[in-house]
């Protein structure tokens, strides 16, 4: 929607100091209070950005920086985009960071972390790597049977929106058994 784009570029300028602007590090999210109701998620997920930039990437810092001034209930927003943010960090190194940091997360925000963990890596991977690069976080050994199974789902949904059915059914047909009965559900 338009309001992406929007709180998007604001982000980026707070964040880069552009055209003058600068963060509020008592309030850094004081636009996002004033929006519409209907327009508050997006904005306080773009948001997420500047909660990273504030503690220099440090996601849970970020994350109890927001919920120090977010809004709690759009807290899942913020968690879930700064998860995306953090999970690209990662591309091909070792993940266990990226669980370790949502699972330090208060229990609810904990889906939308693994969830958005798993969209940065296929969001950030390079064309024809997305379906590598997002199994290698739910292939994790060290996650739950039900984080493993919300990861696998969270990454057919995202996989859904860019590759065509035939793609999809082939991966679907590589995969192993907890991947398979996901992704042709």
């Amino acid at each position: 929607n338009c309001a992406s784009g929007v709180f998007n570029g604001i982000a980026n300028f707070y964040t880069e100091g552009a055209y003058g602007l600068s963060i509020n590090k008592e309030n850094p999210v004081a636009i996002c209070k004033n929006q519409s109701f209907d327009i508050k998620p997006t904005c306080y997920a773009f948001m997420a950005r500047v909660y990273l930039t504030l503690t220099q990437g440090n996601f849970g810092e970020a994350i109890s920086y927001a919920n120090r001034t977010a809004e709690r209930e759009f807290m899942d927003s913020i968690v879930s985009n700064a998860a995306v943010l953090y999970a690209g960090r990662y591309l091909k190194e070792n993940l266990d960071p990226v669980v370790l940091s949502c699972r330090s997360l208060n229990r609810v925000w904990r889906d939308a972390c693994i969830k958005g963990a798993v969209i940065g890596l296929v969001q950030f991977s390079p064309p024809e790597q997305e379906f590598q690069n997002g199994s290698s976080l739910c292939r994790l050994p060290s996650l739950s049977r039900e984080e493993r199974e919300l990861c696998v789902h969270e990454l057919f949904t995202e996989l859904k929106k860019t590759y065509p059915r035939e793609q999809l059914r082939i991966l679907c047909e590589a995969s192993d058994e907890t991947e398979r009965g996901i992704c042709l559900s």
